[in-house]
């Protein structure tokens, strides 16, 4: 059977994850009783890297100031990582 898209993983963290029996994004639909195995560990395997970046980020702003004004010198995709790491920590506390 010929794959498409991204079949082996570039770094260690942008990693391909390929699905035996499983259709194109299956794994990012709700989880059903059909899924395949191959999918529920694709599932936990994403849900892992997620939780490594998050706490990547975190780490790399532990050092930062947690008051004061906000920081608008910073360029704009710093400020968005800051937010998503924020943001991403509270999502992932109920994994």
């Amino acid at each position: 059977m010929e794959r498409g898209g991204v079949v082996e993983s570039l770094s260690p963290s942008l990693v391909a994850i390929v699905i035996e029996n499983g259709a194109h994004h299956l794994d990012l639909m709700w989880s059903h009783p059909l899924d395949p195995p191959s999918v529920l560990e694709a599932r936990l395997t994403e849900k892992r890297h997620m939780h490594k970046w998050v706490a990547e980020a975190n780490a790399r702003t532990e050092t930062q100031p947690k008051s004061g004004p906000k920081r608008t010198d910073a360029a704009p995709d710093v400020l968005f990582e800051e937010n998503i790491h924020r943001a991403g920590s509270a999502l992932l506390s109920d994994f």
